[in-house]
């Protein structure tokens, strides 16, 4: 439901789902409200040339976001100045499983209480032939990304640890860490699995190079957005863990190259033995690229990425406010209604009169890469000429 002034200014926007109130959007100028339900409407963010001030969905403070955009004002590129540095912990204490089993995996099914190995203050997670892996965490990340991992790990002298698990068994452990099931019948587990078992075909396991230290690893595995494996990285504990905590780190930075998806872990490979791992830590410090969207010349999008922290840019094909509530992907430009997968409006051009030898459906003249049409009415070449009227550029004149 849409409301409009008298001069056909968009007010507001209504979203009913089932004869119920979905969602309300107001539009106030270049400030933007939004509410859930019936809920009076809050400020979201407010449009400038460059931009948008936009508030933060982590801190819930407000952020400047810039625009790049192409020659047909089409959004490329929306980045932020104050990235996001999260880190997420998983300290294994029962007080905190509220929060953190919501993160991460496997914390309640590794859980013991053994004060000696505990960073803080007495419960760590233990890992075995049985368990093979402890807390795990995935992780939606972007181009540029700088991704840290550290823990504590601790395990009881002793030998033996050369004789590592069947390759299969682990990586089906890693895979029903993630939710990933064999056979289950249910698409998503299944897909979760191949995806791991793929992988482990190709990473295979990591040993150990000393008989008298547990295989026991720091782990990420990397796919890209099609979840395609990329690349992979461990650590593996010393001899310094036994009967000792020690601190386990990457060297160095984890830098993302393309968006994807990580999955962050610690596991035990070794066949015999235990060892417990404590105060597992995974710091994502953000590019400020939080979207990215390239284009088909009609505007249809492809190869976005949208960072699950930053509030969505819908102002994208030649800046025009995609409506995307209800699965519509519509693009509003105000006069009109445009359907980018169609190439094509879905109301009859109000200036219809000036394209006599054109339909008065199809989109900037079937031209899309040298031609605008700012508003639905009238086509703007990008050289600054409408194409009605003899070829003019005195475009506010003559509509």
């Amino acid at each position: 439901l849409y409301t409009y002034d008298g001069v056909g200014i968009k007010l507001r926007q209504q979203v009913y789902e089932d004869g119920a109130l979905a969602k309300t959007t107001e539009y106030l100028g270049e400030f933007i409200y939004e509410s859930e339900g019936a809920a009076a409407t809050e400020l979201t963010f407010i449009q400038h040339e460059e931009g948008r001030i936009v508030s933060d969905l982590v801190s819930g403070s407000y952020d400047y976001e810039y625009f790049l955009k192409d020659h047909l004002g089409n959004t490329r590129v929306v980045f932020t100045t104050a990235p996001e540095t999260i880190s997420f912990m998983a300290t294994m204490e029962s007080e905190e499983a509220a929060s953190e089993e919501t993160l991460f995996s496997n914390l309640p099914e590794t859980r013991v209480s053994f004060s000696s190995a505990a960073q803080s203050p007495d419960e760590v997670a233990e890992l075995d032939n049985l368990n093979p892996i402890g807390p795990a965490l995935s992780l939606q990340v972007g181009a540029g990304d700088v991704v840290r991992m550290e823990g504590y790990a601790y395990f009881e002298g002793g030998s033996g640890y050369s004789n590592t698990a069947p390759l299969a068994s682990f990586a089906a452990a890693v895979a029903g860490a993630f939710g990933g099931v064999n056979g289950s019948g249910v698409p998503a587990e299944q897909a979760t699995f191949d995806m791991f078992n793929n992988a482990y075909g190709i990473i295979g396991m990591q040993g150990t190079g000393s008989d008298a230290v547990p295989a026991a690893y720091l782990n990420y595995i990397l796919f890209d957005q099609d979840m395609v494996y990329q690349r992979s990285g461990f650590k593996q504990i010393s001899g310094t863990a036994s009967f000792s905590k020690e601190y386990v780190a990457f060297p160095g930075d984890i830098v993302i190259d393309e968006p994807g998806f990580i999955y962050c872990f610690v596991s035990m490979e070794s066949a015999t033995g235990r060892v417990f791992w404590d105060d597992f830590r995974v710091t994502v410090v953000e590019h400020p690229v939080v979207q990215k969207e390239d284009y088909y010349p009609f505007g249809l999008t492809f190869n976005s990425f949208q960072r699950v922290t930053a509030k969505e840019n819908q102002f994208l094909f030649t800046g025009k406010e995609r409506i995307d509530d209800l699965d519509l992907g519509w693009d509003d430009f105000g006069a009109r209604m445009y359907q980018p997968e169609l190439g094509r409006w879905n109301h009859i051009d109000p200036k219809a009169e000036l394209y006599f030898g054109t339909s008065p459906y199809v989109y900037a003249l079937n031209q899309p890469t040298q031609a605008i049409d700012p508003d639905g009415k009238v086509v703007i070449f990008i050289n600054g000429n409408h194409f009605g009227d003899g070829g003019k550029s005195d475009y506010l004149e003559t509509v």
